[in-house]
């Protein structure tokens, strides 16, 4: 909380007024992977594109350093993307699959819903039945669907029954996994991709970056 001029007056007089017309919200968004990456001096330079399904499009099929960003990745985890953790627990969440899987998740998710922020984008998950879908960025034009794993072994059901039910996002679904080696965009006939958990955040911070920077030059 942040008060400044008469609020500051108001709350040390314990005022029951409402406020209204002198005082407003703020969503801070979280802390992206990128930012952390370059403040660690680290070079990761991508193509960005209109949009977060061209961007990915265009990515590379491995990183030129992939154990750097792995372990940036896991100091991020414990500094930049849930600190509260680390200070409860230091690094046992890491150790534990079921956990990790979460937090995991939970990074994938706030690094997603910055970007559908910045451009208006609605991001939602999807279930229908026994399929389900982890992260859904509606895009007017080019949505995409993510399934967020610990593993490229993963099923894919869920996104093949999303793109079955809705043509639009042939072609534009991904399985992130923390441990897949290569970047696999979805192929011509509509399979689903395959990326790493890094390749993602990159593509996602980097997409976010570009949104903001449209967004204050408007």
């Amino acid at each position: 909380m942040v008060a400044t001029s008469s609020v500051t007056a108001a709350l040390r007089d314990r005022r029951s007024e409402s406020g209204i017309g002198r005082w407003s919200e703020q969503f801070l968004l979280p802390y992206q992977f990128t930012e952390y990456v370059d403040l660690t001096g680290t070079p990761l330079s991508l193509d960005v594109g209109p949009t977060l399904a061209e961007t990915m499009e265009t990515l590379p099929r491995r990183f030129p350093q992939p154990d750097v960003l792995a372990a940036l990745r896991h100091h991020f985890l414990l500094l930049g993307g849930f600190p509260d953790a680390a200070l409860q627990r230091g690094v046992a969440p890491l150790g534990d699959p079921v956990e990790r899987g979460l937090l995991l998740e939970n990074l994938a998710a706030c690094s997603l819903h910055a970007l559908a922020q910045h451009t208006g984008t609605r991001l939602h998950y999807w279930r229908s039945d026994e399929h389900k879908v982890d992260l859904v960025l509606d895009h007017p034009t080019r949505p995409m669907a993510f399934e967020i794993a610990s593993s490229a072994r993963h099923g894919l059901t869920g996104l093949y029954a999303l793109a079955n039910r809705f043509p639009r996002f042939a072609g534009r679904c991904y399985l992130v996994a923390a441990d897949a080696p290569l970047h696999t965009p979805p192929g011509a006939a509509g399979e689903v991709g395959i990326t790493s958990l890094d390749h993602f955040l990159s593509a996602v911070g980097r997409q976010t970056e570009a949104a903001l920077a449209d967004r204050l030059t408007v």
